[in-house]
């Protein structure tokens, strides 16, 4: 029965350390997710703004395939 006990409690122990691992990356994850975010949020701001002031392949003579590609970045 000790041998059982001492199997549990580094179970315990080795559980314990795994949440807390998981909780680390979590908030890592958490935070390089919202760090994405805000780069997305700026990009498509950025894209924005260029297309309001005419800078859009189709106001420079471009083909509707430069333009696809400059909207998909």
């Amino acid at each position: 029965m000790h041998k059982e006990w001492d199997v549990v409690e580094a179970s315990k122990k080795e559980i314990a350390e795994e949440k807390a691992k998981v909780a680390a990356l979590r908030t890592k994850l958490e935070a390089h997710q919202a760090a994405f975010e805000d780069e997305q949020k700026t990009e498509e701001w950025s894209t924005m703004g260029w297309k309001k002031e005419g800078w859009s392949c189709s106001a420079c003579g471009g083909s509707q395939a430069m333009e696809r590609d400059m909207r998909e970045r």
